[in-house]
């Protein structure tokens, strides 16, 4: 399999420049907690930081270098020790735009694969973002080198007002990713009992704490996407909370097709152990099985509250009681507590970070961040059927998981198997051993899994004994924590599409590409 690390897994170095990341201070920013590394979405690259860099505006982070990219003969030779807050493996610039498809340096030429443009709910179009893969010129350098390629947004004018344009009256805007008089970079993301508070309130028609939920009867629309998403603005990617209607039943038809209850219904207490409520979480199922191809997976998590947690006086009005019945909040994705971060940070530890994670796991310590759920991953039949959803923090195709450890180099599943592929030890800034890292691929028995392009793989951290104090191990349950225990970073890596045509290249270059 071809992940970004090889066979050997060393630490990213590139020539005699290797990216340092001090996991103490995070990089010197010291709101950050460990273990979060700066990884913008789409939406935050083009209204934030470039829009912000082209009026001259403060950035959240001055942490993106300016670097003239594509007048790097390769990408080896782009100085990437110049940007250290990122995830392994991917670097932000800035840099001068070039037009020309493909475009040219000394050692080969970058190739547009795909440009898209993307749209930003009622604010239409916010730019543009071109896809280009590395050639090589000569044969002997393709067959050494690994697959680069780049994500090159750009701005349109559209993005900008009219004042801006002209370069006059330019103002600190605030976006619609944001909530009104916070920091860039909250989301609303309430906990269940948070959850409850709010639906609560709506019920007792009293003032809510933030005012941002709308009201929207979703179970009456035909699927996920017909639903007015774009009428709440203040949650992470993919995540959207709504007031609607109730609906009973297991199995809830819709035009095409219908939601289904996922599990038993779970119940929500307070601090004290009273039941406040309830949650369930419905799945969608389309109808048409080219709807399905797009590979979305829709849910609802819905939350309806309790009688036992209103008073008796609020119970005496009856639409009250109806309400309570008939009114829920619901939202597509599971969240966990996550931290106020500047725009762009994402959780992806360094393999020194993962380490001081896993130790203060295993010391029951408090954690940096607490966003890192407890699965049994090697339970699961194939990496599909592991809870992603329930890891919320890191970048495209990235999850992390505490888990139980298994010895053998061949993990056997019930779809297939997971083949270890290398392992390493980790040294700390001095030199001293404080845990190892192990590669398995996951392989799987059907031949049609196999076909679908994806390629999983797990890079299993577990902590050595000597990054232990002597009292540490006296606690004969810290030692069997060490020997058992892992973090374990799933990674999927997918099929990289086609190269287009290029617009202006030579008989020559084509030549090139098929030695």
């Amino acid at each position: 399999m071809n992940h970004p690390y090889g066979s050997s897994f060393p630490k990213i170095t590139l020539g005699d420049i290797t990216t340092p990341k001090d996991i103490y201070n995070n990089m010197g920013n010291p709101n950050v907690p460990i273990g979060y590394r700066f990884s913008p979405s789409v939406e935050q690259s083009l209204k934030v930081y470039l829009k912000r860099k082209i009026l001259n505006q403060e950035l959240p982070v001055d942490v993106i270098p300016n670097v003239d990219v594509y007048s790097c003969g390769n990408p080896r030779q782009i100085p990437f020790g110049e940007f250290t807050h990122g995830p392994d493996n991917e670097w932000q610039f800035f840099t001068n735009k070039r037009n020309e498809n493909p475009i040219q340096t000394t050692s080969g030429r970058w190739e547009e694969i795909g440009d898209e443009e993307i749209q930003d709910g009622d604010d239409g179009s916010i730019g543009f973002m071109r896809e280009l893969v590395f050639k090589y010129s000569h044969l002997e350098d393709k067959e050494k080198e690994k697959e680069w390629y780049i994500h090159e947004y750009r701005a349109t004018p559209e993005n900008f007002t009219a004042d801006e344009l002209v370069g006059d009256n330019v103002q600190e805007k605030v976006h619609a990713m944001e909530n009104p008089g916070l920091p860039i970079g909250y989301v609303f993301s309430p906990s269940e009992e948070d959850s409850m508070e709010y639906l609560k309130g709506k019920i007792l028609n009293q003032v809510l704490p933030s005012d941002v939920i709308p009201t929207a009867d979703v179970y009456s629309y035909a699927d996920p996407r017909q639903i007015p998403l774009s009428e709440f603005k203040h949650g992470p990617n993919n995540e959207w909370h709504f007031f609607s209607t109730k609906r009973e039943g297991n199995l809830i038809k819709t035009t095409n097709e219908h939601w289904e209850e996922n599990g038993e219904e779970d119940e929500i207490e307070d601090g004290e152990g009273g039941s406040i409520g309830f949650v369930r979480i419905l799945d969608f199922h389309y109808s048409n099985p080219k709807d399905a191809e797009k590979g979305e997976e829709w849910y609802i998590q819905e939350y309806r509250a309790s009688p036992a947690y209103f008073t008796a006086d609020e119970l005496v009005d009856d639409n009250v009681k109806e309400k309570l019945t008939t009114c829920c909040s619901n939202w597509q994705v599971h969240t966990m507590a996550k931290p106020s971060l500047p725009i762009g940070y994402k959780f992806s530890p360094s393999e020194e970070a993962s380490m001081v994670y896993l130790k203060r796991k295993i010391l029951n310590l408090e954690l940096p961040s607490d966003v890192i759920p407890t699965v049994d991953v090697y339970s699961c039949a194939d990496p599909r059927q592991i809870p992603l959803s329930e890891f919320k923090h890191g970048p495209k195709n990235e999850w992390h998981f505490f888990s139980n450890k298994r010895e053998e180099n061949l993990i056997k599943t019930t779809n297939g198997h997971w083949e270890e592929n290398g392992e390493d030890e980790i040294k700390d800034g001095d030199g001293g051993s404080i845990g190892f890292m192990r590669i398995l691929d996951f392989y799987y028995s059907n031949p049609k899994d196999t076909e679908k392009g994806e390629e999983w793989y797990i890079q299993e951290y577990r902590v050595s004994p000597a990054y232990f104090t002597a009292d540490e191990l006296v606690d004969d349950n810290v030692k069997e924590k060490i020997s058992n225990f892992v973090l374990c970073k799933i990674v999927c890596e997918e099929p990289i599409p086609t190269p287009k045509p290029p617009t202006n290249s030579s008989s020559d270059d084509m030549a090139d590409d098929e030695e």
